[in-house]
């Protein structure tokens, strides 16, 4: 609730006041009535019948009901907040892009970073050196400032992101704090332009 409640005091801050409303998607129906009785002043909309059958029904025709609707109302928020990792996120945020002339800021993961399945692994560039850690904390190697890592996830874990390191022939996964990666483009030859990469443009 932070991030809903800090996107709600940035809209006050220009002298509008809003009506606290938050669509709520939600498997745990535990959730919907703890956040009622914690944040009496904000309005939450859920569909308790998705809610309720999520966990045993999922796979029915109104479990199936119950995610299109929970995505097509997620898409129509002002803001999301949500987690990346999630599919239910992710295609949400997709959409409301998809109705919207741009709203690619328009959101808040508290998880992972954007992904699609089966993307190519990101790229990254090292800002700051760090002795990485594997799963079970022992100092694999450092790496060190401008070298490049390639990773499935980033800031999937508390802040952490992990990749695969080659240590004594051996492939280990390990991690480093996100902060210290910035995101790189890949780029590939293209033949069609070569004539113009030398060329004053």
């Amino acid at each position: 609730m932070f991030w809903v409640e800090l996107y709600f005091r940035k809209i006050e801050i220009k002298g509008k006041q809003l009506k606290r409303v938050v669509y709520l998607a939600t498997d745990e129906i535990g959730i919907v009535r703890e956040l009622k009785k914690k944040y009496p002043h904000y309005e939450f909309i859920t569909n308790e019948k998705s809610t309720l059958i999520a966990n045993t029904k999922r796979g029915s025709k109104e479990g199936t009901y119950g995610i299109f609707s929970d995505i097509y109302y997620l898409s129509e928020c002002d803001y999301l907040v949500c987690t990346f990792s999630s599919n239910v996120c992710r295609l949400a945020y997709e959409w409301m892009n998809g109705k919207n002339s741009n709203k690619s800021e328009s959101f808040k993961s508290i998880d992972s970073i954007y992904y699609y399945d089966r993307q190519l692994n990101r790229q990254f560039v090292v800002l700051e050196p760090q002795k990485s850690l594997n799963s079970k904390n022992i100092s694999s190697k450092f790496i060190v400032v401008d070298d490049f890592h390639y990773f499935n996830n980033v800031n999937h874990w508390n802040g952490y992101s992990y990749y695969l390191n080659l240590v004594n022939g051996k492939i280990i996964r390990t991690r480093t704090p996100s902060y210290k990666l910035k995101e790189t483009m890949y780029h590939y030859p293209f033949k069609a332009f070569t004539q113009y990469e030398n060329s004053k443009l």
